[in-house]
């Protein structure tokens, strides 16, 4: 697979990502009472969401796709974790 193409598949996974994140966040905030040091851990995990992505953007940008993959991969590996945790969980009908 070459590297713009990976590039591109991470970038969408982790732009979906995000937008997952902020859903969560946004539903957190319209759901009731906020506090303060929730909030801020929300907001501090979608500022880091958003700085690896547009790490990886930038980098790409400059023509260093190889390297613009590291950021893209960190945000990417617990999302890709994740979604074979639930196939799993999906597949064999644990509860």
């Amino acid at each position: 697979m070459k590297s713009t193409t990976l590039f591109k598949f991470l970038l969408y996974f982790d732009a979906v990502l995000f937008l997952i994140v902020l859903i969560g966040f946004l539903y957190y905030i319209l759901k009731g009472p906020v506090y303060s040091s929730v909030t801020g851990t929300w907001l501090f995990v979608l500022m880091l969401l958003a700085l690896f992505i547009a790490a990886g953007f930038l980098l790409n940008s400059f023509h260093h796709t190889t390297l613009a993959l590291i950021p893209l991969f960190i945000v990417a590996a617990p999302g890709i974790l994740y979604l074979c945790i639930m196939m799993i969980i999906n597949v064999f009908k644990i509860t």
